[in-house]
């Protein structure tokens, strides 16, 4: 009865355990002794770990006094690894109907040629909204319509390998 005891006792300390002691975060702190800006006014901060920053610098959204700089980094989300499309595909705008704007999807399966334009019910070109060589990937354009009357519209997708996809549209005002 005692081994059973003492057994059972070293179990729920094993399984327990981890999960008590999972609750306080480690913190990770960055100290610098030097900075320099960098080229879209975000700052790059370099120099040697447990010296002081002894420089003042301002952007519009960042300001560090001397002192010791530190940063908090704490993981709340791994995000999945992003598969690339199998296949291209041209998907259905949204919203539809819509005013003034609205979102067009479509998917590459490999780099290739892209022409995506815009057309009236009479088939004639209104706009084009891609002529370039594009990764493989996923894609979104939105397309505003603002100096359009309402009505029937299509677009439509062509690859340098032969695929061709036509959805049609509703702008309403």
């Amino acid at each position: 009865m005692y081994i059973k005891n003492f057994i059972f006792f070293n179990l729920v300390i094993l399984i327990c355990a981890p999960l008590v002691v999972s609750q306080y975060k480690i913190e990770k702190y960055i100290l610098s002794s030097a900075g320099t800006n960098s080229i879209n006014s975000n700052f790059r901060l370099k120099g040697t770990l447990g010296v002081p920053f002894t420089q003042e610098m301002q952007s519009a959204s960042t300001v560090i006094k001397p002192g010791f700089w530190n940063s908090v980094i704490i993981i709340t989300d791994v995000d999945e690894e992003v598969e690339l499309p199998k296949e291209f595909a041209l998907y259905q705008n949204y919203p539809n109907p819509f005013n003034p704007a609205t979102t067009i999807k479509y998917e590459l399966p490999k780099e290739v040629p892209v022409i995506l334009k815009v057309y009236n019910i009479l088939g004639q070109e209104v706009e084009t909204l891609v002529n370039s060589i594009q990764q493989a990937g996923r894609y979104e354009i939105v397309w505003n319509a603002s100096g359009l009357a309402s009505g029937f519209y299509l677009y439509m997708i062509e690859t340098g390998t032969g695929f061709v996809s036509v959805k049609k549209l509703i702008l309403l005002k």
